[in-house]
């Protein structure tokens, strides 16, 4: 599916909800579940064939360790994300904060041992050369 088909039935989902909630509020919150739940699904199913790419990928690279840092931490990104803007909608920016600032701590614990092999790294060349 490309990206136009999924912004009009992101735009169907919403103004289907917009006319629900002028007419029948009660059943507002099931439109939009409906419609988070199928573009979730779109999303699920264009991420699929991207998730088994990157594995290959990083199967296949000799930096495989830093590779799969690099894409834990872009998943971290990613659903800190998506559940701090739920948040936001819902009307929860506090938690939406904590999520971010858990999301950062957790890429920062992440990417500790990459910190110190680059800086072990630069200690053996700054060795090497005296």
């Amino acid at each position: 599916m490309e990206s136009w088909q999924i912004c009009g039935v992101a735009l169907l989902f919403t103004m289907a909800a917009v006319v629900v909630r002028q007419l029948r509020s009660e059943f507002t919150l099931p439109v939009r579940l409906a419609g988070s739940l199928v573009l979730l699904g779109i999303v699920v199913g264009i991420g699929v064939p991207l998730f088994e790419y990157l594995g290959r990928l990083i199967s296949v690279s000799a930096l495989s360790e830093y590779a799969a840092i690099l894409i834990k931490a872009l998943g971290i990104v990613v659903l800190t994300h998506i559940t701090a803007e739920v948040c936001r909608d819902c009307g929860e920016s506090s938690a939406a904060s904590y999520v971010e600032l858990a999301g950062k701590l957790e890429i920062l614990l992440l990417s500790l041992p990459l910190i110190l092999s680059i800086m072990e790294t630069a200690a053996e060349i700054l060795n090497w050369q005296t």
